[in-house]
């Protein structure tokens, strides 16, 4: 596909708001997508691909950005990139060869360096090497894949067959994992919000690791239940479907505007067993001392297993504010450890591949806890349709 001048200004200005501003990859994608409803599929497609594509080698693209032009500004990257991988369009980028060679001889050279070709910054490839050893290479090379989108189909009001059979119908690509009840993974990006079966809530978009914590839970009807890290909902709504409606989930976020998206989502879905979403504050904590039978702390962390989907956050976090994400995980797993009945588990998950968050983290919070015990764990390795993920079971005594 040939680049236009508007294709361009898309990708550069993508990449200047998530790198300078912070802003979602996706969610500035999506922003311009709407601002400019005459781009077709395979202008959107070109755009994205572009994008993510320079922002999951951020640190390369710089590198090779500064050495070319003596900065790296979010042009200047997109330069860079034009000349080591495409034919170079006339008006762009500055044709002659020589440039050209210098560019990919950069590129060549900066590619030998583990940090560069992963697209990974050095702490956080360093940490990664110390959670996985061999393995770590080529779990970092998983994470830089396109993901696929999944969605949990929603018991409350469907079976996975029939709405499979709707999407067949519909002439939709996909396919039902084993393992997985509820998922459909679709092998190709569909614009599905606006469908009938997502408005009349039929489904969620979950990813499969995600879905797997519900059922790692072991939630039944009839149970009380704190999700104490609710945020929008996604796995809240799993646990009210997987306890049949029955029993009581109780919803709590720190963040307002993630519990009113929750609600929302509740009633599309047709979920009534939340019988509280609230702010998650020391006073509303309180009255839920020795209450649940499963606690889920799904906690704040680095989303280094997500970076197939999101591959800003890796360039989003510091040493430093990596020490503060775990110095918060452990405060939030201490508060929420006495909500658990004596007898009822405690469920703590994340979507982090690094040790400290996951293994060392539980470790940590067993020997701070002793009427907590140690069940299970699981660990899932980042893939297409996975995100990396981590979740352990303790039992209070």
């Amino acid at each position: 596909m040939k680049w236009h001048q508007n294709l361009y200004e898309a990708i550069r200005e993508a990449i200047d708001r998530t790198l300078t501003k912070g802003e979602a990859t996706d969610t500035v994608l999506q922003e311009l997508f709407r601002n400019n409803p005459r781009w077709g599929k395979r202008d959107r497609n070109f755009i994205k691909e572009k994008t993510f594509r320079i922002i999951r080698r951020k640190n390369l693209w710089e590198k090779v950005a500064q050495e070319l032009y003596g900065h790296h500004d979010a042009e200047s990257m997109l330069k860079a990139y034009i000349l080591v991988t495409e034919d170079v369009p006339p008006g762009f980028v500055e044709p002659h060869t020589g440039l050209k060679r210098t560019s990919k001889e950069i590129y060549r050279k900066l590619e030998q360096i583990p940090e560069f070709h992963f697209g990974l910054p050095t702490w956080l490839y360093k940490k990664g090497k110390s959670t996985w050893k061999h393995r770590w290479d080529d779990i970092a090379g998983r994470l830089n894949r396109e993901s696929l989108p999944v969605i949990r189909v929603n018991t409350l009001k469907t079976g996975r067959k029939q709405l499979a059979e709707a999407f067949r119908n519909k002439g939709l690509q996909f396919r039902m994992p084993a393992g997985f009840p509820e998922a459909i993974v679709f092998e190709k990006t569909y614009r599905l919000n606006n469908t009938v079966w997502y408005k009349n809530g039929l489904f969620e978009w979950q990813d499969l690791s995600s879905q797997s914590v519900g059922h790692f839970a072991g939630v039944r009807p009839g149970m009380t239940v704190i999700d104490a890290c609710a945020g929008a909902g996604g796995k809240t709504l799993h646990l009210a479907a997987l306890m049949q409606n029955q029993g009581t989930i109780i919803a709590l976020d720190i963040a307002p505007v993630k519990l009113r998206e929750l609600k929302k989502r509740a009633r599309r879905a047709g979920v009534k067993n939340i019988g509280k979403i609230a702010p998650a504050d020391e006073k509303t904590i309180g009255r839920l001392e020795n209450l649940a039978d499963i606690v889920l702390v799904d906690a704040p962390c680095s989303g280094s297993g997500t970076y197939q989907r999101k591959p800003h956050l890796k360039w989003k976090f510091s040493p430093r504010a990596f020490e503060q994400i775990l110095q918060n995980q452990r405060h939030i797993l201490d508060t929420y450890a006495r909500t658990v009945k004596p007898g009822g588990y405690l469920v703590y998950a994340t979507c982090s591949v690094l040790a400290d968050e996951n293994q060392n983290q539980v470790q940590d919070f067993l020997n701070r806890n002793k009427d907590f015990t140690f069940v299970q764990d699981k660990t899932l390795i980042p893939d297409k349709g996975f995100d990396g993920f981590y979740m352990a079971k303790l039992k209070r005594k």
